[in-house]
Order: C-alpha cells, then structure tokens, then sequence
C-alpha cells in the first residue's frame, strides 16, 4: 500500500499525525497543534474541491461556529492550503460513530441499558434544540453525524446541511421524516426531533422503526406504516413507551412534541415506569431467532 502523501505534513495549524476515516466529503486525519498541544480531526477535501463541496465546507464552518453547546463537536478551523479546503473540530479520544458503537456492542452480545438511553436521548435532544434555537435545523441527523466517547457520552457533527432558509434535496432514508420525503426543502425543527426518535428506538430495540429492502420501499413505509411497538422487540418496556414513541414518530410534525427537550422528558418519565431495580438491571433483548443478548 503507497503510504499517504499528506501524513506528516502541516495544514492550517496542524501536522497531519494519522489517518482516522475516509468519507463521502473528505478524509478525516489526525491533526497536532504544536504551539498549543492540541489534537483536532482534520476534515480535509478529496484532491481539488468543486465549488460545491468548498461551499458546503465553508456552511459547516460558519454554521459550527454559531455553535456553543456541550454536546456539539465545536470548529476550530477552517481554511484552504493549495488546493485542499480542511475542517478542524475537537478531537474526540477513543470517538466511535455511533453505528460504529452499535456494531461493537452487538459483536458482544451487549447493549445500552435504559438509564443509559434516557442520558444519551436527554443531551442529545439539548444539543439539537439549541441548534434550532439559532435557526439550524440539522436536516441529516443520524448514527454516522454522531460521536460517542468511552464513557458513551454523545456528540453531534456534520452540521454541513444546516438549513437556515432553504436547501436541496437529501437525506437518508432510514431517519428522513416524512415531511422530507414529501419535499426535502421543507425540513423543519421537528424533523429533526422524527430522526432523534428514529435513533432513540434504535437504541431502545437494537431496530429500525421503518426499514425495507431498497430506499425506496424504506421511504413507503416512512409514509405509509403504523409506527410499530417497541416491545414487539423488547416486551420488558412499559407501555408508555409505546406511546412516546407513537408521537415523536407521527407522520404530522405538528402532533410530534413542541421540542426535542421535551420529548426526551417524555422518553425519560415512560422509561421510569419501569421499577428502579428493573431500570437498572440488564435489559434482556431478543434476537430475531430469540437467542437473548445483554446490555451494559
């Protein structure tokens, strides 16, 4: 394998220390800071950047920037060296991708337990309010836009969507809301709160609420299926559980909650339905086959 030609060189601020991803936008690396001591993930562009993607580097530049909130993965640098645009952010030590998490967990046979959903969805959903709260409606939230340290706290990223008046057409069907589906230039906050609740049931039953063999039939069944039971998966979650997730999952964004907040309130206060010993013990999850798995 030839050794990559940008390792050990400086961009911006930063010697390039390491290769850590590869993704539709760029190539993330590893970057150092000597004169501060510090490390960032450099996005950096792939090869010459259209005018396009330097656009779309510049709008999550900017959007990040308008960003202060804990659980949001700050910028702290954004430029252009010859012909490379980068994206420094906060270096998240031992950071997995969400899904990256997910795989790991399933691969031993454990899983989050519901105190554990009820933090990660409660400063999640904080993070994502106060995006709105600044007029960003991320428009793209998902596992792989999520960043979760080794104590499992989550931070968001990719903001490079942020709709601040209009947009153009994208997503992923797996946590687009329907209303996207209809006309992705009508993202609204509580999009947003539909993929949170998406990703919340995700975490809840190790399953999709809606997932079909192409995108296509994904997106019918977005549309046109019943948001089903969580306990059809999971029979050891309350009901009231079912009932949260009936609503952040409504296909009206206007019968969903009045924020990301207050759903998670809404999710925390079903879940503690369960007894105290019962919330804190391992959550027995079934497999498609009913072998049993455990949970953290």
């Amino acid at each position: 394998m030839m050794p990559d030609p940008l390792i050990g060189q400086k961009i911006g601020d930063y010697e390039l220390r390491q290769l850590i991803a590869r993704s539709t936008w760029g190539v993330i690396y590893l970057g150092y800071d000597p004169h501060l001591s510090r490390y960032a993930a450099l996005r950096i562009s792939k090869g010459n950047a259209t005018e396009a993607r330097a656009s779309r580097f510049m709008r999550e530049a900017q959007s990040l920037a308008r960003l202060f909130h804990p659980h949001i993965v700050p910028v702290l640098q954004f430029g252009k060296e010859d012909d490379l645009y980068y994206l420094a952010m906060r270096y998240i030590p031992n950071g997995l991708l969400l899904h990256e998490a997910h795989r790991k967990k399933k691969a031993r046979n454990e899983w989050y337990s519901l105190p554990t959903v009820a933090r990660m969805v409660e400063q999640l959903a904080s993070a994502v309010d106060h995006a709105h709260g600044q007029d960003m409606v991320h428009r793209n939230l998902k596992p792989s836009n999520i960043i979760l340290d080794s104590g499992d706290v989550p931070y968001i990223t990719d903001f490079g969507y942020a709709l601040v008046k209009e947009g153009r057409a994208f997503g992923t069907p797996k946590y687009l809301a329907p209303e996207q589906a209809n006309d992705p230039t009508q993202a609204l906050p509580a999009s947003d709160q539909y993929a949170l609740g998406v990703i919340t049931y995700e975490l809840l039953t190790q399953h999709l609420p809606f997932y079909g063999k192409t995108a296509q039939e994904t997106m019918r069944f977005v549309l046109e299926n019943p948001v089903p039971s969580p306990r059809q998966h999971i029979p050891t979650l309350p009901e009231a559980v079912d009932l949260v997730m009936t609503r952040v999952l409504a296909k009206n964004p206007e019968h969903r909650f009045e924020s990301c907040t207050a759903f998670a309130r809404a999710l925390t206060q079903a879940l503690l339905t369960v007894t105290p010993s019962a919330s804190h013990a391992p959550l027995i999850l079934f497999s498609a086959i009913g072998a049993p798995t455990k949970s953290l």
